[in-house]
């Protein structure tokens, strides 16, 4: 990150629990701090005892601080010379969040660890993915194949254990999506979607994902909006997760999606992940 932002981070970050390491390293983690800069406590782990701890500690040294003047310079350096990720969504486009997890295994259950994690990102529409969903005068239709892509690339990889790299499009063997008219009134649709996706990352080890989705959409079309989006994707995954923490869990174990549209604001502040760490280019539109 460049300009003063990145600064006061890098500021954050070389006081935690990762400043031994050159900047090259990770500095992902969990911080507490003071409106000047000052670290109050930090960790990496994302288990809840640990991230428990950790905001205690920083609490008793904020709290130890009352009756101190805040320092009221303002960090210095140049502005940031790049566009922020959310700059990146149109403003009439469609923020959704997707939540992934793990699920229950028919022969030998979740790891116990694992069982509880879950992961969560942004996936965004524009106006005219909106109105795609919505096939007009006939039944059903196919959803834009730009916006089944973005998917089966993007968001139907496996992070519940943490940051996976998306798949390239030459990896996804097939990412589908189709709607079909369920109820019309002057202003509102309301569609059923339905999707298949298979993706695979060769290897050795191989890393793949391999699903169907059920949902259901509404909105203005001609407005490119939508008031209406839940959907659940269900399927296989395997695989090494390059930056997560699956370990020896690699074989094909079951898996799941849930895609909701927000009704907060802050989602459209939220860049979907892949974009944020992998593709500064912006791929992730697919155009």
């Amino acid at each position: 990150m460049e300009g003063v932002e990145g600064d006061f981070f890098r500021k954050i970050a070389g006081q935690g629990h990762n400043g031994h390491l050159s900047m090259e390293h990770t500095r992902q983690g969990i911080y507490a701090f003071t409106p000047a800069g000052e670290l109050l406590a930090s960790t990496v782990s994302p288990f809840t005892p640990d991230v428990t701890r950790m905001l205690e500690t920083a609490l008793a040294k904020w709290s130890a601080k009352t009756g101190e003047a805040p320092d009221p310079s303002p960090m210095q350096g140049t502005p940031p010379r790049y566009i922020r990720p959310e700059a990146q969504l149109p403003e009439d486009g469609t923020a959704l969040q997707i939540f992934s997890r793990d699920l229950p295994r028919p022969r030998i259950g979740a790891a116990p660890a694992r069982a509880p994690a879950w992961n969560m990102d942004s996936v965004w529409l524009t106006s005219e993915d909106v109105r795609s969903f919505f096939p007009g005068p006939r039944a059903a239709g196919p959803v834009a194949a730009r916006v089944a892509l973005r998917l089966g690339c993007y968001h139907l990889i496996d992070t519940v254990p943490g940051l996976a790299p998306a798949f390239d499009p030459g990896e996804v063997r097939r990412a589908v999506l189709s709607s079909r008219t369920e109820k019309a009134r002057p202003g509102t649709v309301r569609v059923t979607v339905t999707g298949e996706f298979h993706a695979v990352r060769p290897g050795p080890p191989e890393f793949g994902f391999c699903g169907t989705l059920l949902g259901r959409a509404g909105g203005t079309p001609g407005h490119g909006k939508l008031d209406l989006f839940e959907a659940v994707v269900i399927g296989m995954r395997w695989g090494p997760s390059a930056f997560g923490l699956r370990g020896e869990d690699i074989t094909p174990n079951p898996i799941g999606y849930a895609l909701t549209l927000s009704r907060d604001p802050a989602a459209r502040r939220l860049g979907p992940i892949v974009v944020q760490s992998f593709y500064p280019n912006w791929d992730y539109w697919l155009t």
